[in-house]
């Protein structure tokens, strides 16, 4: 039961003992402590909170919120002069206005400019957001988002870097360096790119990763792109080209398209669903649409296409320059892109 209790109509603290300074405007609460001005709640061991300026600095298990976000940590301290903030030790951060949370080790922030940095300690720094009815996960060394302003529009832009990691249930993903923009709700991935999703993975020089609504929309490929998509036999189709946009419908993969020098390696199906060969092409360009079981249902090849008609077996030892299957480095849980392996 606390002993010590202020409240008068800008606010109310509680804790063991309380010491006010109306000169300073220094707040000091001890063992217990909560104190809640305007839409700010501080609660934790220790706090010392100034009113003027709004530093604050809370210690034990600390919870500030405020303006539609939690952060709770062990430490936490904020200078309200020059608006920057640090929380440490097991930092938990929920955004409810923009939907996400993020957890690490070090948070440093500020307010004004809606910019963070989120650092990791012995698990890496990682993001949550909602995504296709679940939840998308992002780690990296590295976190770093700010809010861009523009003439006619607001967004937030994030900047991950070292071994960055996606997973969810439905996709996943790695690169060295990541980048997001809430403008066009795109993830950019840089330096040796490749993600999966479902029965498919994808590579290019850049991948290009477009959001509606939080569920995946778009794929594209920039530069040395290259498909494999697996099916339950085992079996592997591939497609390459310069540029290569995948396109999802209704949370499917519902077509691709194949721009500059494209070439693919696809087992043909019988009315019956069986194999029956390989075919293998090269042309400018190709446009594939896929069933409900995204599996190939039409094809259409453009501007001189020359194929060639292969036995299964044969088609088997097909491989196309570039093909490179990477599904070892392939995360499978949350636990998988946050923990640290030596190098």
């Amino acid at each position: 039961m606390h002993d010590a209790y202020i409240r008068d109509h800008k606010q109310e603290a509680k804790a063991d003992s309380i010491i006010f300074n109306e000169a300073t405007n220094d707040v000091k609460l001890y063992k217990r402590a909560s104190y809640k001005e305007g839409d700010r709640f501080l609660t934790g061991d220790k706090i010392e909170y100034n009113r003027k300026t709004k530093s604050l600095k809370v210690s034990g298990r600390s919870i500030v919120t405020e303006a539609g976000r939690t952060i709770e940590a062990q430490q936490l301290t904020y200078d309200g002069v020059k608006d920057q903030g640090i929380a440490i030790g097991e930092v938990i951060v929920q955004d409810t206005s923009s939907g996400y949370s993020i957890v690490c080790d070090t948070f440093l922030y500020n307010k004004t400019s809606s910019k963070y940095r989120a650092i990791g300690g012995r698990k890496r720094a990682y993001i949550v957001s909602a995504f296709d009815s679940d939840s998308l996960y992002l780690s990296a060394d590295s976190l770093l988002s700010e809010k861009v302003f523009e003439i006619a529009d607001t967004f937030q832009v994030l900047f991950a870097w070292g071994d960055v990691k996606i997973w969810s249930k439905r996709m996943q993903g790695l690169c060295d360096s990541l980048f997001f923009s809430g403008k066009d709700s795109t993830f950019y991935l840089f330096e040796n790119p490749v993600m999966w999703s479902d029965t498919s993975q994808f590579s290019g020089d850049t991948i290009w990763i477009v959001m509606a609504n939080k569920v995946l929309k778009d794929i594209f490929l920039k530069q040395k792109a290259f498909v494999i998509n697996h099916d339950k036999s085992s079996l592997e189709n591939q497609l390459k080209g310069r540029e290569i946009q995948t396109h999802f419908l209704e949370k499917k993969l519902h077509s691709i398209d194949v721009q500059g020098n494209a070439e693919s390696v696809y087992f043909i199906l019988d009315d019956e669903k069986g194999y029956i060969g390989t075919n293998f092409i090269q042309c400018s360009s190709m446009h594939l649409i896929f069933n409900e079981q995204e599996k190939i249902e039409t094809i259409d090849f453009f501007t001189k296409p020359k194929g060639t008609m292969m036995p299964l077996q044969d088609g088997k030892k097909k491989f196309l320059e570039g093909y490179l299957p990477r599904d070892p480095e392939k995360p499978f849980s949350l636990e998988d892109i946050i923990t640290r392996h030596s190098k």
